[in-house]
């Protein structure tokens, strides 16, 4: 079993209104992520500036971006239910093929599986192939956050997925998160997706969330990814 990639996203519209976004990513690469997803450029360019170590998987625009990852939306992401054309996802993937830039797949229901599953048919997916599967996320196009439903979104995935979870309800989040560990997957936290600690406390700051996981990960007996391995992992080079 690969070593165990922890992700962070600290920057969404769950993080507490004034908190400094860049402290949050410090104090999570700090605690063990080795990938911190981020949002906007702005904090993306500050980040790989200070942690040239961390992964850093930037926001949804391709221009200017160095050649690192970015977020390939799969299916819709909306609170509420539309359709993805799949004309823009073909030609954004296209785009990132062309430019060398990695995607990371982000699905929010069975449906982005089937659209990875069209790329890879298509010559516009390569292997191997990061995904974060998200649940429990509110709207009309969330998955529950439930073990069944992960089991099927693992069992719906194509071949050489690299697949993370990230669960978006703070009660399941830590029942999920050690079944995606064991289950050999690996693992999403931070106060995009679900600012409180297993107490129903708030964390004072996302390295907090990074040490549940990384503490579990070590009564699982797995191994945490450092940066570098996380890139051989995924299939990322380093950075030059």
């Amino acid at each position: 079993m690969d070593d165990l990639i922890v992700s962070a996203a600290c920057d969404g519209p769950r993080s507490r209104a004034g908190d400094a976004a860049l402290g949050r990513y410090t104090a999570a690469h700090a605690a063990g992520a080795a990938v911190l997803q981020v949002a906007t450029d702005e904090v993306a360019a500050a980040l790989r500036a200070g942690t040239p170590d961390a992964l850093v998987v930037g926001g949804a625009e391709l221009a200017g971006l160095p050649v690192e990852p970015i977020d390939l939306h799969c299916g819709t992401d909306d609170d509420v239910y539309e359709l993805f054309r799949r004309d823009v996802l073909r030609e954004r993937a296209q785009a990132l093929l062309d430019a060398g830039v990695k995607p990371v797949s982000e699905t929010f229901t069975t449906g982005g599986a089937w659209n990875m599953q069209l790329l890879i048919d298509e010559g516009l997916l390569p292997a191997p192939r990061a995904v974060t599967l998200v649940l429990g996320r509110p709207g009309g196009t969330w998955t529950p956050p439930t073990l069944d439903a992960l089991e099927l979104r693992v069992r719906s995935l194509p071949p050489g997925c690299v697949w993370t979870l990230a669960v978006q309800d703070p009660e399941a989040a830590w029942k999920l998160l050690p079944v995606a560990i064991a289950m050999g997957g690996h693992v999403r936290v931070g106060s995009e997706d679900n600012p409180y600690l297993p107490t129903g406390a708030r964390a004072a700051h996302d390295g907090e969330l990074v040490d549940v996981v990384v503490a579990a990960a070590g009564q699982l007996g797995r191994s945490v990814a450092t940066p570098s391995s996380a890139r051989r992992i995924l299939g990322i080079a380093e950075p030059a």
